[in-house]
Order: structure tokens, then sequence, then C-alpha cells
């Protein structure tokens, strides 16, 4: 077994040259033995200093393992089914799906099967804790049936992991995977968050490979900082660590002489439990349309063998842990690359070469897929272009598109107008929005090498009132109202008063009550809620809540407010009396 790697040093060091990728760490390992285990190229470029087996790397989706094996632990100690209702342990879980709410066990969440697609922008880079996270997936629209379809979902990682944090009776996920798995397996240099892990001597930083004119361009990226989703992708680690983990997996469910996790219960996170979809790039590569999910493991036959394996990918790391559980034998791949396939080239020339199979230039291979997915890529820029209606203008000034705007389940987007430029906020960060046609925008993602389209609706006013966001392609876009304008204390209080309406005997009363909302009432009449709708100028206009068809706008004039009640196609002036 020694013999079939003894070159794989060369190959990695050529395959990172092709792929410029500054710095990756492997190690293959056989039951408790470690056949090979280095460092290459730069975790700090400008600095120059190396990847060592001690350099810390954001684990991505391979947290995913962690989080199922925490739930094998619970079950090991009988606090936890695979096959119970989540609401049984969480009453409170809701799905939008009735029967999905009532049925979904664990064991569904962690093997993908909700009927929810990935809805990641509702996650990504927002500010909900990770209980607003869980009750927020009630919100979001499925696309399959439950149990139908394997859909790769990283928030119902996130309930299963604060599930266990709860049945285990730690304070949180990450001090129940910090006591049950990290501190038993000597893992010291694993951490839950970016912050942690610069704590460190030994870490490394991000990067990714920008296109600039046909040329690829190598610059340093933040780090994911969010680490609200921490079951489904926060750990960061090192070689070292992450070989006792693997360790586990190779040899039983044992670390070293003593069982860390039942022989059964970790057959359960390694066979299959649901069947995958297997598109045709999988099927040329590896020549099989079979491909299943476990829990928190990819499973596919290679060679007569099994691979086992999970990748993670997230903001300048691509990595892959996995094993051929045959012969016992097992990767790890690291790189601080971001979005780029060197981890899949290693995990299949690693795993051909311990099956003592060659001739796969795995290399050669993900270079033409890599080719043709750019152009593919390419090709959709031009097609948006092309598709553009030309000589178009908004429908409003640039400043009425700003504003804050709502969904369930979504953080809210915020957009703002900087000098002669609209800017979108979404997932944590601002971007530019460019005009397309009519009243539809692209936001230009540059960071992640995407473009979204944000259409946006007027109301029969002719107000802006909300947008359409393609934030989860796999439903219909998800609409976004518009929230209404804030009005300060002080304009509540400014307007507040009595305005005398045009007919004898006849006042508009508008005061606020305990609730600090602003309220009207014609005389003889009940009172109507006033709903704040937007300003423009010295205006601000109200809608009658319960009333439709009529608005109030105040107008600050030279001799002071003046209401203009507008009802039944007419407008009736009003100006304030007394305050």
């Amino acid at each position: 077994m020694t013999s079939a790697i003894s070159t794989i040093g060369d190959y990695i060091q050529e395959a990172m040259q092709s792929w410029q990728i500054p710095g990756t760490a492997v190690a293959v390992v056989q039951g408790d033995e470690v056949l090979h285990l280095a460092g290459y190229g730069l975790r700090d470029v400008e600095a120059k200093l190396p990847v060592t087996p001690d350099t810390g790397f954001a684990c991505a989706s391979m947290t995913k393992a962690f989080t199922a094996m925490g739930v094998a632990l619970l079950v090991d100690e009988g606090k936890a089914d695979w096959d119970k209702p989540v609401r049984e342990y969480l009453p409170s879980f809701k799905l939008k799906d009735s029967y999905a709410s009532e049925n979904i066990t664990l064991r569904d969440m962690l093997a993908h099967r909700s009927g929810l697609p990935r809805h990641d922008l509702a996650w990504y880079g927002t500010p909900w804790t990770r209980e607003q996270l869980v009750h927020n997936v009630r919100y979001h629209e499925p696309n399959k049936t439950f149990r139908a379809t394997w859909e790769y979902q990283n928030l119902m990682y996130v309930t299963a992991g604060y599930v266990s944090g709860l049945l285990g009776g730690e304070a949180s996920w990450e001090d129940f995977i910090q006591k049950r798995i990290f501190d038993r397996l000597g893992m010291s240099r694993s951490f839950f968050n970016a912050a942690d892990m610069e704590g460190t001597d030994d870490y490394s930083l991000p990067y990714r490979l920008r296109r600039e004119g046909g040329e690829h361009q190598l610059e340093k990226m933040p780090f994911y900082t969010n680490s609200v989703m921490g079951p489904a992708g926060s750990i960061h680690s090192t070689l070292n660590d992450l070989v006792k983990w693997l360790k586990v997996h190779l040899n039983g469910g044992r670390s070293g002489d003593v069982e860390f996790v039942s022989a059964g219960n970790l057959a359960q996170m390694h066979k299959p439990q649901m069947i995958m979809p297997v598109d045709g790039m999988s099927e040329k590569l590896h020549g099989t349309t079979l491909a299943a999910y476990g829990l928190g493991w990819f499973i596919q036959p290679r060679h007569g063998a099994t691979v086992v394996e999970h990748g993670g990918n997230i903001d300048g790391f691509s990595l892959n842990i996995g094993f051929i559980p045959q012969i016992s034998t097992g990767w790890v791949v690291l790189t601080n690359i971001d979005g780029k396939p060197l981890r899949d080239v290693l995990m299949s020339e690693i795993a051909d070469r311990l099956l003592g199979v060659s001739g796969g230039d795995w290399n050669t291979k993900y270079h033409a897929i890599w080719s043709e997915f750019e152009k593919g890529q390419d090709q959709g820029r031009s097609v948006s272009s092309d598709e553009r209606q030309a000589n178009t203008t908004p429908t409003h000034p640039l400043s009425d598109y700003a504003g804050d705007y709502e969904a369930e389940g979504y953080a809210d987007v915020q957009i703002r107008l900087e000098g002669e430029q609209l800017e979108a906020w979404l997932g944590g960060l601002w971007w530019p929005l460019n005009h397309y046609h009519y009243d539809i925008f692209e936001m230009d993602m540059k960071r992640f090498e995407l473009s979204l389209k944000v259409s946006f609706h007027t109301d029969p006013r002719g107000a802006i009132s909300g947008l359409s966001l393609p934030v989860e392609p796999a439903v219909k876009d998800i609409v976004f109202t518009r929230k209404p304008v804030q009005i300060t204390a002080d304009e509540t209080t400014a307007l507040t008063g009595v305005y005398d309406l045009p007919f004898e005997g006849m006042e508009l009363t508008v005061f606020a009550k305990a609730d600090h909302k602003l309220y009207a009432q014609v005389t003889g009449q009940s009172d109507v809620e006033l709903v704040p709708y937007r300003r423009s100028g010295n205006t601000i206009d109200y809608n009658l809540k319960g009333v439709p068809n009529a608005a109030l706008t105040f107008a600050q004039e030279a001799e002071g407010w003046v209401a203009l009640l507008k009802q039944f196609n007419m407008v009736h002036r009003a100006p304030r009396i007394r305050s």
C-alpha cells in the first residue's frame, strides 16, 4: 500500500501548479498507520509562510459528519432515536409541509430528504441566531415531496445540530461537539469559527482565483466569519487533528483501544440512506449512475469497492475527507482556494492508487471539465446580455428604489443610493445594482462570480412596493415587500393635532396612542390606525389600516402642516388648526 502512494507528493505538487493553488495539506491513512502526511505550498502567500500538518483550514461542509456523529453518540446513550419525529424533541419545530412537520426525523434531516431545496441565502451572512434559523424553516418553500428526493439542505443540519445540543445537555452544539468529540479525540487545534483559528500560530488564509480577461489572478479573500450555521459547516481544523477523526471511521468506531461510537451506529452513517441523482459529468468521470448519501457522507462505488467521502466549500477553502471501508484506508485533502476542483482530483487519484488502478489521469480530466464549465459561465453572461432590452430607463428616480424589503424567513434586503449608484445588501454584503432594463436591475456579486436580477414592483399608486429575487432557483422567485418608512418620535409628535376638513362641523383629529402609532379620527367616526407608506421631500404618506382606497398625506407648507385626505377619487385639503 505504501508503494502505491510513494510518489503522491510529486503528483500533488504538479497538480497544484496546474491549478495555481497556493497551499495544500494531504494525509493518507490505513487503519491506525499514517502512510503519508505533508503540507505543500503556502498558507500565506504574501508572508511566504508554508503549509504544515498543523495549519488550520476551514472545513466547511466536512462538518456535517461531525454533526451526524453527535447524533449517533446520543443514540448510543439512549437520548435520541434516528427515527423518532423531531417534534418529540423540539415541539415548536415546523415546516411549511404539515405532514413533514409531524413526521420528519433526525435521519431524514441528516440524509437530506426533507423536501426543501437549499435556500442558502436564508442563512448566508444573515443576522439571525441559530434558534431563529430553526424557527424560520417553517417559511421556506419546499419543491419536492417529503422523503421523495435527495436534496442537499444545510438548514436541516443546523436543526439536527441544534437538537443534539439540547439533548446532550450542553449550552450549544459547539459545547456538545467540543466535549463529546474534540476533547475525547485530542483534537486540540480544532475550532468552531475563524476567529479562534486565527488566534493560533499556524493557519491558512483564504484565496480565490479571479478571472480577468481570460487570465486567473490569485487574490486573498475575507474569512467567512458567521458561525450561526455551525452544525452544517463551521468547524476549522488541521491535517493532524482530522487524521485522528478519520481513524475512528477506519477502525470500526474505535479510537485506539477505546470504543468511541458503537459499530452499529457508525455503520448507520456509512451506509446508503437515500439514492442521489447522478449528473452526466459524474457518470462520465466515474463510469457509474449509482450514488447515495448516508448520514453526513456521500457514497459511490469505485472499481468494485466503495468510496465514502464528504467535501467542503466555503469562502477561500475547498476540501475533502474520505475512505474505502473494504481496505480501511482513507485520506484528507485540504486546500486554501475557493471553488477549484483540486480536492476532487487528489481524492480520485489517491483512491485509484489505493485500489491498484492506474491510468485515471484525473488532473487532465478535471481540467477539460473545468474548461467547459467556464465556457458555460461565459455563455450565460452572453445570453443575459443578448436578452437585455436596449434604450430603456427605470420608471422612477433611483432614490425611489431605496428602502428595506422583507420576506418571511429571509433577512431584509436593503437598497440604498450612494451617489448615482444603487446598492443592495444581501448575504451580509453590499453589492452594486446596475440597471438592466425597465424596473429590473442586476446585482453584481463579483465575489461569487454571480449576478442576480432584481425585479422591482409598483403598486396601483405607482410607488415601488416590493421586489422579486431569485435567491433559490428551485422555487419561484422570493417576493420581498417594501417595509413601511420609519417615522421618528419627533415626526409623530409634529403631526398630531386637529385639522379642519372642508365640511361644516367636521374635523380630522390625529393623535398617538401608547403604542406610539398614529391614529386619525373624523368627527363622529371611529379612529383608524395610520400606516406609514412613503415619504418624499416635505410630505409623508400614510395608508388607513382596514380602509381600502384611502390615504392620508401630510405636507409641510409655509403656514404649517396640511393634511390631504384621499378617498373615493377625491382629495380633501385640511389645514392644521390646533396642535
